[in-house]
């Protein structure tokens, strides 16, 4: 079994590998495609930011269409809606916003900002065969259409509909879904401390640290 601590993994690697520890997924590595629109036929979102003008009211900072990128031939798409590099978020003079848009023309996003926040829109495709990961992350995700599939390392698997909010707490996991037609989600992703899997009172194995 791969050791983590010096295993590098891409979206590319074999279904069997239960290592995925913070790929960075906007570099030229992968095999990606930035679209405008979403995999699936859903309209497209439209972020809108707030501030403060010079008189303390709010304002609209901007709006801006959602921007898509695809993997793996179009098995799943993602478009991130905003970032923070540290929590609390700073907001005196616009710093998170200039730190979002920095790390975005950086093009070193990974699945999780460490000591920050991502929220990504996610659209799965159907009929793929899905991702055994887990990332150091603290995960809420909000199913905005269709269904989708759960499944645990454990050989658990639960099925998510419309509405229904998973809370995945950096467990290994994979998303499977079912239907004929794409699946999209909210992601919202909050690092945390690294966390040690104690099994059978035999304390912290390294190997499964994150």
């Amino acid at each position: 079994m791969p050791n983590p601590s010096t295993f590098s993994t891409t979206f590319t690697i074999p279904y069997h590998y239960h290592y995925h520890l913070e790929p960075t997924i906007n570099n030229h590595h992968h095999h990606h495609h930035v679209h405008i629109h979403p995999p699936s036929n859903l309209p497209n979102y439209t972020r809108h930011i707030t501030t403060h003008n010079s008189s303390g009211l709010a304002t609209i900072h901007s709006s801006s269409p959602a921007q898509w990128t695809q993997f793996e031939q179009g098995t799943f798409g993602f478009s991130v809606a905003y970032t923070t590099n540290a929590f609390p978020a700073d907001l005196n003079n616009n710093t998170d916003i200039n730190a979002h848009e920095s790390l975005m023309t950086g093009n070193t996003l990974g699945l999780v900002n460490p000591n920050g926040t991502v929220c990504r829109v996610v659209d799965f495709a159907p009929d793929r065969e899905p991702l055994m990961h887990r990332t150091r992350s603290l995960d809420y995700g909000i199913v905005l259409e269709g269904e989708i599939i759960m499944e645990l390392d454990s050989g658990e698997k639960t099925l998510l509909k419309k509405g229904d909010i998973a809370v995945q707490r950096a467990t290994m996991h994979a998303w499977r879904n079912p239907s004929v037609l794409f699946t999209p989600e909210i992601r919202l992703s909050l690092g945390v401390s690294p966390l040690c899997m104690i099994a059978r009172d035999m304390g912290c194995d390294p190997v499964f640290a994150l």
